[in-house]
């Protein structure tokens, strides 16, 4: 996490938006994608995996720094609890 916004409490706000990610990812808003190996041993993605919109918000809103739009949906994400 070293290339965090710098405004205050960056990196208690953006620690607390990763376990909401891992917990949301733990109650299926993240699917993984379809992977499997040649013969040779490469790894080969068939699929891609798919995460739910409200994932998605948080996820490109932690990716721009965008304070506001974080502590929102944080502020949403009650039931994700990361106690």
């Amino acid at each position: 996490m070293s290339n965090l916004p710098n405004w205050p409490s960056a990196s208690a706000v953006y620690s607390k938006a990763y376990r909401v990610l891992e917990r949301m990812a733990e109650r299926g808003h993240a699917t993984p994608g379809s992977t499997y190996k040649t013969r040779t041993g490469k790894t080969v993605t068939v699929t891609q995996g798919h995460v739910s919109d409200d994932m998605a918000r948080l996820i490109d809103a932690l990716n721009a720094g965008d304070e506001e739009t974080i502590k929102g949906l944080l502020l949403l994400t009650w039931i994700y609890p990361t106690a």
